[in-house]
């Protein structure tokens, strides 16, 4: 290892640590950042300087983790951020196409949530589900809207309501889990990308927010699940399809978004202002009755369809 690289190496295993400590005391999303940086940098270790290094780092963050954690907690942490790091550095290696990894780092993702549910159910004995966190929030939620009103009628209408919202909660869990698995995979594949960029890494694999495109097939799915929804019965079918409908639906929102960000960009608008823009439009939709999202939704899908953007004849010429 030349002088460089082993300056690089270092300072790399100093913030890794620095950052395993501070991920084990914090929650939420700046936890959820720190894990992103966390996987980011050991994939780096691994792509750049030595499989042997990265298993070295990964077992230094292992230790941090027991430090801080129970020994369980931190094997289910611990795993599924070095199989992400291992992941991002061999596709790379291997040149993986980005929908590929995408998939596989989303994978790693659910499966990582539905371990620390798993774990969370085995330490508290059971009491502490999916089932039971969704009826918990309906009754806090039932508590804040009847102290607000005392009309019997609206207590009624107020009950019905919040038991409607918190089964459809429970319904839609597994959805919910692969969209936020999906979201946390592509601001990865970010972070690496930023990475490895700064190190001077052909990154052209790695497809731009603005030419994101799906294919007809997706779009032919999400039309024949909607048929079926309209016409099939309440059970396990129909809240399969259901579940179907609403990741394909969040992912032609994407693609539309991606399409939205691709004509701004042809237009010459800058980029921290089609940010702006694009973050601009989910305000909106709160206050719109989702309108903005159903047309997006539309326009992804249709793009999938008809290539507005000709990518597929652009690519084909390559």
């Amino acid at each position: 290892m030349n002088k460089d690289l082993f300056k690089y190496y270092s300072l790399n295993t100093l913030l890794t640590l620095a950052l395993a400590a501070t991920f084990c005391n914090v929650q939420g999303i700046l936890g959820l950042a720190i894990e992103l940086l966390l996987i980011s940098l050991l994939a780096v270790v691994f792509y750049h300087c030595h499989y042997g290094l990265g298993c070295a780092n990964v077992i230094m963050v292992a230790v941090v983790f027991v430090l801080f954690q129970d020994v369980l907690p931190a094997i289910v942490t611990l795993v599924p951020i070095a199989l992400l790091a291992v992941a991002l550095a061999l596709g790379l290696r291997l040149k993986l196409p980005f929908y590929k990894l995408l998939f596989l780092c989303t994978f790693l993702f659910a499966a990582e949530l539905l371990a620390n549910l798993q774990v969370l159910d085995h330490l508290t004995g059971g009491e502490v589900t999916i089932s039971s966190m969704m009826l918990d929030m309906g009754r806090q939620l039932r508590e804040v809207f009847l102290t607000q009103y005392a009309d019997p009628a609206m207590e009624v209408m107020v009950e019905q309501a919040i038991s409607m919202t918190v089964d459809l909660t429970i319904m839609l869990a597994p959805a919910m889990f692969l969209i936020v698995s999906i979201v946390l995979s592509y601001a990865l594949l970010y972070i690496f990308k930023k990475m490895q960029q700064r190190r001077g890494v052909d990154m052209s694999g790695f497809i731009p927010f603005s030419k994101m495109q799906g294919d007809k097939l997706m779009a032919f799915v999400f039309l024949v699940l909607l048929l079926i929804v309209t016409a099939a019965p309440s059970g396990l079918f129909f809240d399969a399809c259901v579940n179907v409908l609403l990741i394909l639906g969040f992912i032609f929102v994407v693609l539309g978004l991606s399409a939205f960000d691709w004509k701004m960009k042809q237009k010459g608008t800058a980029k921290p202002l089609r940010r702006l823009l694009i973050i601009s439009l989910f305000f909106l939709s709160t206050m719109m009755l989702l309108v903005p999202v159903l047309a997006l939704l539309i326009y992804g899908a249709t793009d999938c369809l008809f290539d507005y953007r000709h990518l597929r004849s652009e690519n084909s010429e390559k």
